[in-house]
């Protein structure tokens, strides 16, 4: 009898939790479809510079921000051509920080199972330098 107790608590428990995050699932930023080509491209910039720690590769890590921060650049500059004033640009890529979004590891190990799960970000990042987010916002601008 107890252990149906605990199992139907634990699947309350599941219950609710499942409740409280779908009220995360649709923010605010995730309805425009520029933010949601802006926060891909984040996180998945954010897990190759996660992953560039591995190696202990401060340049890579370093030209992966740097990149980042140009990435961004020429976001606000397409996003001007496109026609949307400074205050909306300003909306769409202020909350946009690297060191944010890159994940934080408590150990090595922590950190190598979770860019085991990721695959070989380096030839992600070769494949990413060819759909940079440039290029898929200018589709969606384009719409």
């Amino acid at each position: 009898m107890r252990r149906s107790s605990a199992a139907k608590l634990v699947i309350a428990l599941l219950g609710l939790t499942a409740f409280q995050i779908s009220g995360f699932a649709e923010t605010p930023a995730a309805k425009s479809p520029i933010d949601a080509v802006l926060s891909r491209a984040l996180l998945e910039r954010g897990a190759m510079i996660a992953c560039a720690a591995v190696d202990d590769d401060a340049d890579t890590i370093k030209f992966l921000k740097i990149s980042w921060e140009r990435d961004i650049a020429a976001v606000k500059e397409d996003l001007q051509k496109a026609g949307y004033d400074d205050s909306a640009i300003h909306m769409l890529v202020d909350h946009l920080d690297i060191d944010k979004a890159t994940p934080r590891f408590a150990d090595r190990a922590a950190l190598t199972a979770y860019c085991s799960t990721l695959g070989d970000w380096k030839m992600r990042w070769q494949l990413f330098l060819v759909s940079v987010p440039q290029f898929e916002l200018r589709r969606v601008l384009d719409k």
